[in-house]
């Protein structure tokens, strides 16, 4: 049985583990478009998820996608290549943000540097929602480990002290793993662990620089949450 036949869901039902994420998302974006016919209820148009690069940041926004096609009456786009296209035409993505106000349109942006986004975007309330989608939790991380160790040269034992090893870790950088098995001086995973500094340390260092910057006003709430529960700020 491979992966994909493995996961039937639809939507954020798809997703292993990440359970705050695609709660946030439930309840912030597809709850209210749930809801649309509510005079009182006002749902988001505009919806930026941002994260670590291997992360899953793409997929999660392609689930919401699905979930909120199936389950509401919301035409979603994903733009994947938003941090590109917000630097070559700002005021283009201007006018595409500001379009989606009256329409049953989501716009569903996908940013793997947000420090890099004109600061404005932000101060303008260009977008209703801001998601941090966090490196792999652990449940998402024991899926991923066990996928990566699928063909049994590794050990149950092991795999438990990769999970706990590999805290913070991107999906990226759970791949990397991999490739260790598979060296002819014969390390493995865990000497792997020992000698790599994951790529998520360096983006989760600009990320703090992002939220020092900006301050955190509600903008970034979840990053802040996730920075103060490991230390870093």
């Amino acid at each position: 049985m491979t992966t994909s036949e493995l996961v039937r869901d639809i939507g954020l039902d798809a997703v292993i583990g990440m359970y705050p994420v695609t709660h946030r998302l439930r309840t912030t974006v597809v709850v209210p478009w749930a809801a649309s016919n509510d005079p009182a209820v006002r749902p988001p148009h505009r919806v930026l998820l941002y994260g670590v690069p291997g992360s899953g940041v793409r997929f999660m926004a392609q689930q919401l996608a699905e979930e909120l096609s199936e389950r509401t009456s919301a035409c979603a786009i994903v733009m994947n290549s938003f941090d590109e296209t917000i630097a070559a035409n700002p005021e283009e993505v201007r006018s595409l943000l500001a379009g989606t106000e009256t329409s049953d349109v989501v716009l569903i942006a996908v940013s793997h540097a947000p420090w890099n986004v004109p600061t404005a975007i932000f101060d303008t309330g260009s977008f209703d929602r801001l998601t941090f989608v966090c490196p792999p939790d652990w449940d998402a991380r024991r899926f991923r480990l066990w996928e990566l160790s699928a063909d049994g040269a590794t050990s149950a034992e092991t795999l438990d002290e990769l999970l706990v090893a590999t805290e913070g870790w991107a999906g990226s950088d759970l791949r990397a793993l991999a490739v260790a098995e598979n060296r002819a001086d014969g390390s493995t995973m865990m000497d792997r662990v020992s000698a790599t500094t994951p790529a998520s340390s360096e983006w989760l260092a600009s990320a703090r620089e992002m939220v020092l910057r900006h301050g955190s006003a509600g903008r970034f709430d979840d990053l802040v949450g996730y920075l103060q529960r490991y230390r870093l700020i």
